[in-house]
């Protein structure tokens, strides 16, 4: 679902970044032949990012505005490519 909001999301100027917490580059590389994305995947091996971002749970998705607050945040998956969803996402302009 990443990949279809992506497709669609490019074409409105909005950048979707993947973090990926703990995971060592040569397991995503692994994982990202089985599913492979065009999105940028950022790599968190340390996981440094949980505490700062309060993640609670994983996937977590947070929606950052032009204006670098987070928006909304989602606990679990969603269907990112739905018409309402990216209308949302795309509105914060």
């Amino acid at each position: 679902m990443l990949e279809k909001a992506w497709e669609s999301l490019q074409k409105d100027n909005v950048l979707l970044v993947a973090v990926n917490l703990g995971d060592t580059p040569d397991k995503i590389q692994r994982f990202l032949k089985h599913r492979p994305v065009t999105f940028p995947i950022l790599v968190d091996v340390d996981s440094d990012t949980f505490e700062p971002w309060q993640i609670q749970s994983l996937p977590t998705t947070y929606i950052v505005g032009p204006d670098g607050r987070i928006h909304f945040g989602a606990i679990g998956d969603r269907d990112w490519a739905s018409r309402d969803i990216l209308d949302t996402i795309t509105n914060l302009r």
